[in-house]
């Protein structure tokens, strides 16, 4: 909560809902920094294909399969 505090301070959660709606999903869940670097000259996950942003999403979700 802390860290995510000061990202909001400048990052709008209304307009981060807008460009993906993980970070809805995630906002009060983790911290920022589990997904993104903070304040690179350039965010890795923004250059992600969707593939591997949802490896991300697998270090935290395990995929259950029938």
């Amino acid at each position: 909560d802390k860290q995510n505090n000061v990202c909001l301070n400048c990052h709008r959660p209304q307009l981060l809902g807008q460009v993906d709606w993980t970070h809805n999903v995630h906002s009060n869940k983790v911290s920022c920094a589990s997904c993104h670097q903070l304040h690179p000259e350039y965010d890795a996950v923004l250059t992600q294909t969707k593939a591997e942003r949802s490896q991300l999403c697998v270090k935290c979700h395990t995929v259950v399969k029938d």
